[in-house]
């Protein structure tokens, strides 16, 4: 730390620091101060709490983020299917209902229900890249949104891998304190085309008839609007 320094000039850490009994996550910056003759006369401390600033930074995660999933929230969904539409990107919206979830809580009660939606969720998560949106929108309900390639009917062929990527990976098993709950998956799918003069209400509205179709087929499947 000394050797970067004297050769920086200055020199940063994050570090808890106690104040009354109590330790505060702090800045603390330390800047070297030299003579006329380029040489090191003193050090100059400084330390910047940082408390205001997790907080603010905790409170706007949870103001867009769901509570029990940490994925993100039905608010925050519609914020980045909004910028998609700015943007003018053309995006693939997925609206996913769990089946036989209600089979799960009152079998094995609404905790085994709560770790079965963090599995889920984290599931979804490793199903598509760390750049695209997965939220939960309520209860069972899910909804993925991304862009594919810049080749339309590229796209429109990995598509199907995609969407039989995840049903697979939900319909993997899961143990939960020795309890095996069973569910699969009807997904909606609706693409919102970059020219298309289509409102996020009614590009999800699209999306959540496309998954009712899916599930009155026999559920564990997907339907493309």
């Amino acid at each position: 730390m000394l050797k970067q320094l004297i050769t920086r000039g200055s020199f940063q850490i994050n570090a808890d620091v106690s104040s009354s009994g109590e330790w505060l996550p702090c800045l603390i910056t330390i800047k070297v101060i030299k003579n006329s003759e380029n040489k090191v006369e003193s050090f100059v401390v400084s330390i910047n709490d940082k408390t205001q600033a997790i907080k603010l930074k905790q409170l706007r995660f949870e103001a867009n983020h769901d509570a029990l999933t940490h994925l993100a929230n039905r608010q925050n969904a519609h914020q980045t299917l909004l910028k998609y539409q700015q943007s003018n990107t053309p995006v693939y919206i997925l609206f996913l209902d769990l089946d036989g979830f209600k089979a799960v809580n009152d079998t094995y009660g609404h905790q085994c229900g709560d770790d079965l939606l963090k599995i889920i969720a984290q599931r979804l998560k490793n199903s598509v890249s760390k750049d695209d949106l997965v939220a939960r929108l309520a209860g069972d309900e899910f909804l993925l949104a991304f862009t594919l390639t810049d080749d339309e009917e590229k796209t429109h062929n990995h598509i199907h891998t995609v969407l039989n990527r995840i049903l697979d990976t939900i319909n993997q098993p899961i143990i939960i304190n020795h309890c095996k709950p069973v569910i699969s998956a009807s997904i909606g799918v609706y693409y919102w085309k970059a020219d298309e003069n289509v409102s996020v209400k009614a590009a999800l509205n699209k999306a959540d008839k496309a998954m009712y179709c899916a599930k009155v087929s026999g559920k564990n499947r997907y339907h493309i609007a």
